[in-house]
């Protein structure tokens, strides 16, 4: 290590003993948001979210998140998609899916 000095038997040992120095944290929680200094950290971390939410089996296997509803999670990953929005003609607003914009339009 440039820094201290001390030595490590393998390069990605030494890279993720520099963290400590320069406060790199490069593995971020995509629940909550908290950075992690090695993906094994953030493992620990995201299983407590788990643990926290069990009525939430749905989990996105892009992001993390979890959800109550299979058709909850379905929606979310057409935002991972990046497909178009369904978007009100009269307020701009958006949402996740056609059925929620067809409530909405009838509230106007």
């Amino acid at each position: 290590c440039g820094f201290c000095g001390k030595a490590f038997g393998s390069e990605s040992a030494r890279q993720i003993h520099l963290r400590s120095h320069t406060g790199e944290r490069p593995y971020k929680c995509n629940v909550c948001g908290n950075r992690f200094t090695t993906r094994g950290n953030l493992k620990v971390h995201f299983h407590r979210h788990r643990e926290k939410y069990p009525h939430r089996p749905f989990r996105c296997k892009i992001c993390g998140r979890c959800f109550s509803t299979r058709g909850n999670l379905r929606a979310h990953l057409g935002g991972h998609r990046g497909g178009p929005p369904n978007s009100c003609p009269l307020c701009q607003k958006k949402f996740t899916n056609a059925l929620n914009l067809q409530h909405h339009v009838r509230l106007h």
